[in-house]
């Protein structure tokens, strides 16, 4: 496959044939690596055929290159898919290649609501592959690829930014629930650093950690111990290490491969959000002895969405879920995640949240959302959006909503997408990383905001 910067995404298509299917029906359940693939998805066309859709990634979202993935399919007669049908699971390589356009078209304006102002911009001299907030250290945290594998720490109220080389591209990256330490994701390795060490002198290297997977997600416990969420394989364990000993233990329970955990703010449990699954669902995991073993996942099966994502509040009472369905928090079974409301969202039916910060000093949630059915690798990027919103966190009502508008590089006009917001740690301040889609060199930004 192949694409031009500035053009629709392609699809990749093919159909999948069971012989024999139950009466009951079949299950399906997708894993793919993430360099070229946006995601994947499965319609049956019958009783014995289904479609396999493989969407890419914007071509504006990525530099010119090649990028290669491998995507896997099993097809079960459960939906544990602890039993699977012959000849599965399916493995289907893909290849796609991004060439960058002569002339990008201006973005269209999003004309349904006002373009946020900002107090201040500044541009990074890196890009953001992962980022979190220190309350502890009011800064910052982030972990770049380009040009050189780093954490960054940056302190938006004073300017100052301290920086630590990386020995591998990082993944994601976690900060302690203290706010002075940080552990990084990377392919078969993960990197501990301690924050309050950074200034003006050298900081130390970081402690390289052994992991056994190509980590996409991870939590850091407080307690000395490195949770870690594998990449691909479809059903995995989570991969828990102890820091001082550099010692890898194995969860005694699946859970899907990509995923994304959020630590609680007790430092007790970690909250963890499914993708490539129908219908998706999030799961909670007790780490109290060192490793992550599964407790229960939400009461509901599609009966509200989840979308992939999960934030907790910052007093741990609430979770907020990526399609803005928002559920309990609880130490009772028969409390936890359970629906208490949902964020109204203005990118109706298709809204979804990429990133979410709610502050309990000024009782605020802000939000970015984004149109997924206009911003999926099969829709237009004209009409690609991005809008940040605020709410009151006690009644989830809507304060104020503004598009995130167009960035000016010389004289041509590139879409700015949100990636990341923070509340400041007394939630006076906010702020929001963004990048310039469909800029060769990708240019990322760090805006304070009214």
């Amino acid at each position: 496959m192949s694409a031009v910067q500035g053009e629709n995404a392609p699809i990749g298509t093919a159909i999948i044939t069971v012989q024999n299917p139950p009466d009951d029906g079949l299950y399906a359940a997708m894993g793919w690596t993430g360099n070229g693939v946006s995601s994947v998805d499965i319609f049956s066309l019958n009783e014995t055929t289904a479609r396999l859709e493989v969407y890419f990634r914007s071509p504006d979202s990525l530099s010119p290159g090649d990028y290669q993935d491998e995507v896997q399919v099993s097809i079960c007669y459960n939906e544990s898919c602890s039993r699977q049908v012959i000849g599965s699971p399916l493995q289907v390589a893909t290849a796609y290649t991004v060439t960058p356009a002569d002339n990008q078209p201006d973005p269209d304006p999003d004309p349904d609501v006002p373009a946020l102002s900002v107090l201040d911009r500044m541009e990074l001299s890196h890009d953001v592959v992962d980022a979190e907030y220190s309350a502890a250290l009011d800064a910052i945290v982030m972990v770049s690829s380009r040009p050189n594998s780093a954490l960054h720490v940056h302190y938006p109220q004073t300017g100052a930014h301290h920086s630590v080389p990386l020995n591998r591209p990082p993944t994601s990256v976690s900060v302690s629930p203290d706010g002075l330490s940080a552990a990084v994701g990377h392919d078969a390795m993960i990197s501990y650093i301690e924050l309050e060490a950074l200034g003006d002198v050298a900081p130390p290297p970081p402690v390289l950690l052994n992991v056994s997977t190509h980590v996409i997600d991870l939590v850091l416990d407080g307690r000395g111990h490195v949770h870690a969420i594998p990449l691909a394989d479809q059903w995995v364990t989570f991969h828990s290490v102890e820091i001082a000993t550099n010692t890898e233990r194995l969860g005694s329970w699946l859970l899907r491969a990509d995923s994304r955990g959020r630590l609680h703010p007790s430092g007790d449990y970690i909250y963890t959000a499914n993708r490539g699954l129908s219908p998706d669902d999030i799961d909670k995991w007790d780490i109290r002895s060192g490793t992550a073993e599964r407790l229960y996942d939400s009461p509901y099966h599609g009966t509200y969405p989840m979308c992939g994502d999960v934030w907790p509040s910052e007093d741990g009472a609430i979770l907020y879920t990526a399609c803005g369905t928002t559920l309990r928090a609880s130490t009772d079974q028969a409390s936890d995640m359970t629906y208490t409301g949902t964020l109204e969202l203005s990118f109706v039916p298709y809204a979804r949240i990429q990133s979410l910060s709610q502050s309990a000093e000024s009782r605020e949630i802000m939000l970015l959302e984004t149109d997924w059915l206009a911003c999926m690798p099969s829709g237009q990027p004209a009409d690609c959006h991005m809008r940040l919103a605020i709410y009151e966190s006690d009644f989830l009502n809507r304060s104020d909503l503004f598009s995130v508008p167009p960035i000016d590089v010389g004289d041509q006009a590139y879409a700015q997408r949100g990636l990341f917001v923070f509340h400041s740690a007394n939630g006076a301040h906010r702020y929001m990383i963004s990048r310039l889609s469909g800029v060769p060199a990708e240019t990322h930004y760090l805006s304070v905001l009214q």
